[in-house]
Order: C-alpha cells, then sequence, then structure tokens
C-alpha cells in the first residue's frame, strides 16, 4: 500500500474497527488513538491521522491494511491480530 494513500482500506474500516486494531496490537494506546478522534470521521481519516503523527509508520499501515482486507472477507468475523503466516510444516 502507498501509505498515504489509504486507497485500498476496504469499506469495512470505520474508525472503531481501525481502533481495535491499533490498540489490540500495541501500535498504539488508546489515549493516542482517542485524542485522533476528532480528525478520524472514518477509518481511512484515523490511519492517515496516525500516519501523519509519525504514530503509525509505513510498515504497520501495511499490516493493518491486511488485518483490514482479510477482515473484509469474514464479515462474520472481527480480526485483530495475524497470528502467524503459515510454512511451519
Amino acid at each position: 500500500m502507498a501509505a498515504s494513500s489509504g486507497s485500498q482500506i476496504p469499506d469495512v474500516a470505520n474508525a472503531a474497527v481501525v481502533s481495535d486494531i491499533v490498540v489490540a496490537n500495541g501500535w498504539a494506546t488508546q489515549a493516542q488513538v482517542d485524542r485522533l478522534a476528532p480528525l478520524a470521521q472514518d477509518g481511512k481519516h484515523l490511519i492517515r491521522a496516525l500516519l501523519e503523527q509519525h504514530i503509525l509508520g509505513a510498515d504497520l499501515i501495511d499490516q493493518l491494511e491486511l488485518i483490514l482486507q482479510q477482515q473484509a472477507q469474514l464479515p462474520n468475523f472481527r480480526l485483530l491480530k495475524k497470528l502467524g503466516a503459515g510454512g511451519m510444516g
């Protein structure tokens, strides 16, 4: 993902979903996310604010985007963390 564009963030990415993922992964505190709430009309704006405030770097934005894309494929579940990438066997 081009970290500043947010062009591939799925529609499922409302601010609450993004906030839950960021906090659950330990990428930011709830207080940091809450401080950006006035700037975050939706998930895309929250992600942009996290990047612009240097709370998340481009690598974490990429991981966040991956989780959000997987979330879009599993609408009856709420993904918070990626547990692994396989290749163990």
